[in-house]
C-alpha cells in the first residue's frame, strides 16, 4: 500500500468520524430542540408568614425572602397572616402596603421577581388573628401573569364569621385560566365543626365551577385525621403532596396545596426547612395541565410553548433532561419528573 492510499484511507477515516459525531450530537440534541416546544412546568406554594407587618425586623423579612427563593421564586405564592402596616397595634388601621412593600424589597434584594399582589382589607378586627392585626390571605404573582375575577368568597355566610375569607384569583398561566382559592381556616381544636362546615362550602363551590382547573391552598389549621380533609377529595380535588409531613411548629401538617383533575403535580410537593420567621413551613409543588385522554390510556402531556431559552436549560439542568428525553416525540406519555 503507497503512501497514497494511505492517505486517502485516513482521510476517510476522518470523515466517518466527523459523520459519527455528528451524527450522536443530532441524536442527543433533536429530543432537547423538540422540547423546546413543552411548557416548563410553573410553582405555586404557601406560607403562612405569621402575622407579619411592616414594623417587623428586616432580618425578618429577609429571612421569608430567602425561604420564597429556596423553592424557586414561585410564579404563584399564596401567603396566609398578612397583617396590616402598624402590626398587634390596634390603630383601627387595616391597610397593608407598606407591609407588602417591604417584603416586595426584601424579594428584590435576594434577587427575586417582581410580584404583584391582591389582597383585600377586613374589616378591623374581624378575622382573627391577634388583635389590631388585621391578617389576611394575599396572592403573590409573577407580574407578566393575567388575573380576572378576583373576589373574597364566603364574604358573608356564618361559617367564615370572625375567620379569614378565602381569596378566589382566575390566572392566567400558559394560556390557562387556573382558579386559585387561598384559604386560612379557622384555628385551635374548638373550632373543628366550624372547619368542616368551612371546608363543606369550600366543596361545594368547587363542584359548582365544573372544571377541573383548580387549586385549592393555604393553612388548613386541621389535624392528619380532620374531616377537612375526605371533604376536599370527595369534590375531586387530590393533595399534590407525595406523603404528609409536619409544616407547624405543633408537628401537624397543616399547610397544603390541592389541586383538580386537570391539573398533575410533575414532581412530589416540597416542604422548605422552617425558619425563626414563621411557625410554618413554606410548601411549594411544580405543576403542569393535564389533558384528557383519548379512548383512555395515559392524560398527560406537555402543553405547546414558545421555542425561547428552554434548550438551554436542558443542557445545563439534569434535574429535568431525563424525562423530557424519555417523552419528548410521543403525543402522549405516562409518569413524571423525577420518577
Amino acid at each position: 500500500m503507497d503512501a497514497r492510499q494511505i492517505k486517502d484511507i485516513s482521510r476517510k477515516t476522518k470523515q466517518h468520524q466527523r459523520l459519527g459525531r455528528r451524527t450522536l450530537s443530532m441524536t442527543f440534541l433533536a429530543p432537547l430542540l423538540a422540547s423546546a416546544l413543552v411548557a416548563l412546568p410553573w410553582r405555586v406554594a404557601t406560607y403562612n408568614v405569621a402575622a407579619l407587618s411592616a414594623r417587623d425586623s428586616e432580618a425578618r423579612f429577609m429571612s421569608i425572602a430567602a425561604t420564597i427563593k429556596a423553592s424557586g421564586f414561585p410564579e404563584v405564592v399564596a401567603l396566609q397572616e398578612v397583617a396590616d402596616n402598624d402590626g398587634v397595634v390596634n390603630s383601627g388601621n387595616t391597610r397593608a402596603d407598606a407591609s407588602l412593600a417591604k417584603l416586595q424589597q426584601a424579594i428584590t434584594q435576594a434577587a427575586g421577581p417582581t410580584y404583584k399582589t391582591i389582597q383585600f382589607e377586613p374589616v378591623d378586627n374581624s378575622e382573627g388573628g391577634p388583635p389590631g392585626a388585621n391578617i389576611r390571605n394575599v396572592l403573590l404573582l409573577h407580574a407578566n401573569l393575567h388575573v380576572a375575577d378576583v373576589e373574597r368568597l364566603f364574604a358573608s355566610d356564618a361559617a367564615f364569621n370572625d375567620t379569614r375569607k378565602p381569596l378566589h384569583a382566575r390566572v392566567t398561566v400558559q394560556d390557562t385560566a387556573v382558579d386559585i382559592v387561598v384559604v386560612h381556616l379557622s384555628a385551635a381544636p374548638h373550632a373543628e365543626q366550624k372547619r368542616i362546615e368551612q371546608t363543606q362550602r369550600l366543596a361545594a363551590w368547587v363542584r359548582a365551577q365544573r372544571r377541573g382547573e383548580i387549586i385549592v391552598m393555604g393553612d388548613f389549621n386541621a389535624a392528619h385525621d380532620d374531616l377537612v380533609w375526605p371533604t376536599l377529595r370527595s369534590a375531586g380535588l387530590r393533595d399534590a403532596a407525595a406523603h404528609v409531613v409536619a409544616t407547624h411548629e405543633s408537628g401537624q401538617a397543616f399547610d397544603r396545596i390541592f389541586i383538580g383533575d386537570a391539573l398533575d403535580a410533575v414532581a412530589p410537593g416540597q416542604v422548605m426547612p422552617q425558619t425563626a420567621a414563621s411557625d410554618h413551613a413554606l410548601v411549594w409543588v411544580p405543576l403542569q395541565q393535564r389533558e384528557a385522554s383519548v379512548n383512555g390510556g395515559c392524560q398527560y402531556a406537555p402543553r405547546p410553548s414558545g421555542f425561547g431559552w428552554w434548550p438551554l436549560v436542558l443542557l445545563v439542568c439534569k434535574r429535568w433532561r431525563r424525562s423530557v428525553l424519555r417523552r419528548c416525540g410521543k403525543t402522549r406519555t405516562c409518569g413524571s419528573i423525577g420518577t
